[in-house]
């Protein structure tokens, strides 16, 4: 393999484990990503990563909707009567803005 990690790099980054630095900050001290370590010194790690994302993979379902309590929905939309210029801007429908609900308050 052309792109080897050289010993001398591994057995630094064995002696940064031992001491319990993290596997991002030896990464960053080297120069060699973090899966590249992990995968150079830790048998069968690789192996046991793909299987992990082989798994994610397959687990990850369409999210469910939530059902919302009736008395915390927004009440319905009134209708969109806003002139372009008050679309294009942003400006709230009306009975939505702080203001508006402020005064009926």
């Amino acid at each position: 393999m052309s792109d080897a990690i050289p010993g001398d790099v591994l057995a630094a980054v064995r002696k940064m484990r031992e001491a319990g630095i993290a596997w991002k900050r030896i990464a960053a001290r080297t120069g060699v990503g973090e899966y590249r370590l992990k995968a150079a010194l830790i048998p069968g790690w690789r192996e046991k990563r793909r299987d992990q994302m082989r798994e994610w993979r397959g687990r990850a379902a369409p999210a469910k909707p939530r059902e919302v309590e009736a008395s915390i929905r927004l009440p319905p939309l009134p209708q969109d009567n806003r002139d372009l210029t008050a679309r294009l801007m942003g400006d709230p429908l009306p009975g939505r803005s702080a203001l508006d609900r402020r005064q009926s308050s």
